[in-house]
């Protein structure tokens, strides 16, 4: 008997993704999570909200830990799991429907910060969080961060910056303030909680006293969750959730 099973699909963030237009079906990967976006597209079927798209350009593979809504405009990670054509291809179908696509561009490409999730995350409009590896690293380091910036005109997207600083667009460009998350933080998942309302998170128990401490200073409403057995597969709260239906532009 050769058996496949299906072990990673308790994290549901990954099969697809949830934009202002509705429910697009990625491309997973690696070979042995293939399957998983199948049964999300089943059931999906089954409640009655059938995918608005599939990713399946040559080259194009896509995963949910990478995409991140943020109000009229959102972030996609390029790197390790989401490929270019993949973002092509949602652009050139008008998938995502929101102003301005933030392409952040990884070079490190490392599993441990394979998703921009596990990195990256929103807490609301104006706050967010970032690797301290990241948010410290220099142009010539490979975990320096870049980003390309494309607007909405129409149906389509146009390219307006490449290549840009992704620490300096933030702070400057969107006017974000950006709370670092130390090594050891990030290595039980500070980074990759979920945010269910402006400045209130769900987040995995355990953290350092100046990450909660940072938390607290910004007025970020956290329930902690002891998550220490689910961490094992890899991931925390945002992987292991997704969002079935999003109102235009919401964040």
């Amino acid at each position: 008997y050769i058996q496949r099973p299906i072990m990673n699909i308790f994290f549901m963030r990954d099969q697809m993704i949830s934009t202002a237009r509705g429910i697009v079906i990625g491309r997973m990967n690696s070979p042995q999570r293939e399957a998983e976006s199948h049964v999300a597209e089943f059931c999906l079927d089954k409640i009655g909200m059938p995918p608005i798209g599939h990713i399946d350009a040559e080259g194009a593979f896509l995963e949910g830990g990478d995409f991140l809504p943020f109000g009229k405009n959102a972030f996609i990670g390029r790197g390790l799991r989401t490929t270019q054509e993949a973002i092509d291809q949602l652009m050139d179908n008008d998938w995502i429907g929101c102003d301005t696509l933030i392409v952040v561009k990884d070079r490190w490409l490392e599993q441990e910060q394979m998703h921009l999730d596990t990195y990256f995350n929103v807490i609301d409009h104006d706050l967010v969080t970032l690797s301290e590896n990241r948010y410290k690293a220099t142009a010539d380091s490979s975990q320096y961060l870049t980003a390309d910036i494309y607007v909405r005109e129409e149906n389509s997207y146009r390219k307006v910056g490449e290549n840009e600083d992704f620490v300096n667009y933030i702070e400057n460009r969107l006017h974000v303030k950006v709370i670092p998350v130390s090594r050891p933080d990030e290595l039980t998942y500070a980074s990759n909680y979920l945010t269910v309302a402006p400045r209130r998170i769900m987040a995995v128990a355990g953290q350092s006293a100046k990450f909660q401490d940072a938390l607290r200073e910004n007025g970020v409403d956290v329930t902690w969750i002891p998550l220490s057995n689910l961490t094992k597969g890899y991931g925390a709260a945002h992987c292991m959730t997704q969002v079935l239906g999003r109102d235009e532009f919401t964040r």
